[in-house]
């Protein structure tokens, strides 16, 4: 099993082998650990329920451990069967490996608290490493002066299949669940490209895209269209990560309060759009003011939140730093597009005053008819600088959003 996803053996972070004979199986971890190195045997993607096999290395040397998670802890039993063991370290002490062997068939004999029961009393679960398991890889620090492990800091690494252990094959392995990446890509395609393209749209291009589509602005279909699909996916985001994370989490309580905040400012945007007032109602000034004010907050509480969410303790190092520095990258250049469309806006402005035409050659006719000189305003027609922005912002914004989803199933 290879951790990244892209990776060559020789180059990868973690790596987990194992090798089969007749009664046996071999396993082999390497990957940086500050204190241990703990394979888990799952038949599921989620913790709890698994055997876990933990190679420790701190000030008490080097020990091998079995062990079983009930449900997030982990219990360590004594009596092993884990034999040839070999624990050493290398690359200047960064990463730890560790091999071992563990008999094809094992039952484990536990001792734990009936659920719905206040007595306690034994278990055996048997692991038959003849069927195929999901395998974890976690890592993290011992307790200080001990050999016990402490929580994993980073989330551990997960095969993306059900591994056949007597089967010769490429394994890869995710650190984030398939719902965290949903979650993950929803949000980001929301947030780096359709939310900013409207607001783009509504705020720049109504002179420039003011032909008519099924009698409404062709700028306002195509604002209120995005926005809708932005609406639903952040719903649906949303939804989906607390369902699979089942309530609040203390690791992620910043990004997540501010995710509530995009959440609550997207759904008050999309009813007040419901009770619009008219063009000539007195309340149309603070509607505008209100939804433009509330469009600039939900997208600022989204860049915060997205750059929480990859700072978290949880996320592996790897990912922490090519995702920051896409995301702050991503801010900065949105912000300078921001300016070059004002920027362009203002020009366009001012092109369209120089642009009123007086006919001076019936000037004196005008005059005689006691018309006056009145200016002959010209059609505003779409600024070819403004469209060529447009579809160079949108490129832009496209290649940041390819890059943020590349990291995230990457790792």
């Amino acid at each position: 099993m290879l951790w990244p996803k892209l990776c060559k053996p020789s180059d990868c972070t973690y790596v987990v082998t194992y090798k089969t004979g007749n009664d046996f199986i071999d396993f082999e971890l390497m990957g940086d650990a500050r204190g241990y190195l703990s394979l888990s045997i799952s038949e599921d993607v989620k913790m709890g329920d698994d055997e876990t096999l933990t190679c420790t290395e701190g000030v008490k040397g080097s020990s091998i451990q079995q062990g079983y998670n009930p449900s997030y802890y982990n219990d360590w039993i004594k009596n092993t069967v884990l034999s040839n063991v070999k624990i050493a370290r290398f690359s200047g002490g960064k990463k730890l490996y560790c091999k071992f062997r563990r008999p094809l068939q094992h039952t484990l004999n536990l001792y734990f608290q009936q659920l719905g029961d206040n007595k306690f009393g034994p278990k055996n679960r048997t692991f038959d490493l003849m069927r195929s398991f999901y395998l974890f890889l976690g890592w993290g620090p011992l307790y200080r002066g001990t050999d016990n492990m402490g929580h994993h800091i980073e989330l551990p690494i997960i095969s993306t299949n059900l591994v056949d252990l007597q089967a010769v094959s490429i394994v890869r392995a995710n650190a984030l669940s398939i719902p965290v990446q949903a979650h993950s890509a929803m949000m980001l395609i929301t947030w780096m490209l359709l939310a900013g393209f409207a607001m783009v749209l509504s705020r720049h291009y109504k002179e420039n895209l003011s032909s008519e589509w099924c009698g409404v602005k062709s700028w306002f279909q195509l604002h209120r269209g995005i926005m809708l699909i932005a609406a639903a996916m952040t719903t649906a985001s949303f939804v989906l990560i607390f369902i699979h994370v089942d309530g609040w989490r203390d690791q992620a309580s910043l990004h997540a309060a501010f995710g509530i905040a995009v959440m609550t400012l997207t759904i008050f945007q999309v009813l007040i759009a419901l009770f619009r007032p008219g063009p000539d109602s007195k309340m149309r000034v603070i509607f505008n003011w209100y939804h433009r004010i509330s469009g600039f907050l939900s997208h600022a509480c989204a860049a915060v939140s997205m750059m929480l969410g990859v700072n978290m303790s949880l996320m592996p190092r790897q990912m922490q730093d090519w995702q920051t520095k896409m995301i702050g990258t991503w801010i900065g250049v949105h912000v300078l597009w921001l300016i070059v469309f004002e920027i362009l806006k203002c020009r366009q402005k001012a092109e369209g005053k120089s642009s009123e035409n007086y006919d001076l050659d019936n000037m004196s006719d005008k005059k005689s008819s006691n018309q006056g000189l009145q200016p002959e305003v010209t059609t505003t027609q779409p600024s070819c600088s403004m469209m060529v922005a447009l579809v160079l912002y949108a490129v832009t914004m496209l290649g940041f959003l390819t890059g943020a989803l590349v990291f995230i199933f990457i790792f």
